[in-house]
């Protein structure tokens, strides 16, 4: 009776074992997952850690690099998300949604010559990229340089007419090169696709230079609709 009680805890400590090297071996899993769902739940600098964690413990883990770029991004930490997106783009070359991202960091940080670098590269990669097109034409907004921004955002809205966010920047835009039509056209496209305070703000200003002052006021009020709810 004793040697099968020895011989019992013997198996049993041996599975123990197991299980800990198992826990220990995918630990980085347990936090990544962890990190995801706080990220999901806005406990952004606890999804952080665990996130931290999950790629201390496992460097080449392309997810866990990904979503702590993102925790960083919602941070306002843009220089920390370069750098988890720099390590998913060296890991899997091939990731175009990393690329976008990184040049959108780029742009972020007040470095328009890389981010538009990395959309161009993205282009090469992809020429139907909308990502890559909208991105350029980010960067030349952000420049100042309207017309080709326009013609970028128009390349975006052809690649594909639901990319999100497209038709307010182009309006933007039309705004900014005073084609108040044109403008006000694309931001009631941005209202069927998915509308925002941001947008209506600058449809009532594009109404306003066109001196549709009812029309102005009525957008005016739907984006303190908006701004209330959140």
């Amino acid at each position: 009776m004793p040697r099968r009680v020895g011989v019992l805890l013997v198996g049993i400590a041996i599975a123990y074992g197991g299980v800990a090297w198992l826990h220990h071996a995918h630990g980085y899993l347990l936090h990544a997952a962890n990190g995801q769902t706080l990220l999901s739940e806005n406990k952004t600098d606890q999804a952080i850690k665990e996130l931290q964690t999950a790629t201390r413990q496992r460097p080449d883990y392309v997810r866990a690099h990904y979503e702590l770029a993102r925790a960083y991004w919602y941070k306002g930490n843009y220089a920390s998300a370069e750098g988890e997106l720099k390590s998913v783009v060296e890991l899997d070359p091939q990731d175009q949604g990393a690329r976008f991202y990184l040049g959108m960091s780029y742009l972020e940080e007040k470095r328009p010559e890389a981010a538009r670098e990395v959309f161009a590269q993205l282009l090469k990669m992809n020429p139907n990229s909308a990502a890559a097109h909208f991105g350029l034409g980010a960067v030349s907004s952000d420049e100042q340089k309207y017309p080709e921004a326009l013609a970028e955002f128009q390349q975006t809205a052809k690649l594909d007419p639901d990319y999100d966010g497209v038709y307010q920047e182009m309006g933007m835009v039309q705004t900014r090169l005073k084609l108040y039509d044109d403008a006000i056209a694309s931001f009631l496209k941005q209202q069927k696709s998915g509308d925002n305070p941001e947008n209506e703000d600058a449809l009532a200003s594009a109404y306003e230079e066109k001196g549709m002052h009812r029309e102005a006021e009525q957008a005016r009020q739907l984006a303190k609709q908006f701004q209330d709810r959140h």
